[in-house]
């Protein structure tokens, strides 16, 4: 399996990249981004692109945290602050498109 892990934090990048690799996952690629920067998501597309020619599972497990419990009990209000973060739709939209 190949995955590629993205963070704003080098030591915490190169500490998950040495685990899954210590785990026996050799295809690892950690790049550092910034997901609340369009640019920096477009390049982690692109380095992953370059690496390994296509995506076909996207994680998206950056920005807003916690919150309303169960997903499906959420109010709209609520559902809609999570959802306006940007760096899900930015990293969603690079992702899907070297999906297509």
């Amino acid at each position: 399996m190949r995955v590629v892990l993205a963070d704003v934090e080098p030591p915490a990048l190169r500490a998950a990249v040495a685990t899954l690799r210590e785990q026996g996952y050799s295809d690892v690629l950690g790049v550092q981004t910034d997901v609340s920067d369009a640019e920096s998501v477009t390049a982690l597309a692109r380095e992953t692109l370059a690496a390994f020619g296509g995506v076909h599972i996207v994680c998206n497990n950056a920005g807003a945290v916690g919150g309303f419990g169960r997903i499906w009990e959420a109010s709209l209000k609520d559902w809609q602050w999570r959802e306006q973060a940007p760096p899900r739709r930015v990293s969603s939209r690079c992702a899907v498109r070297s999906m297509a």
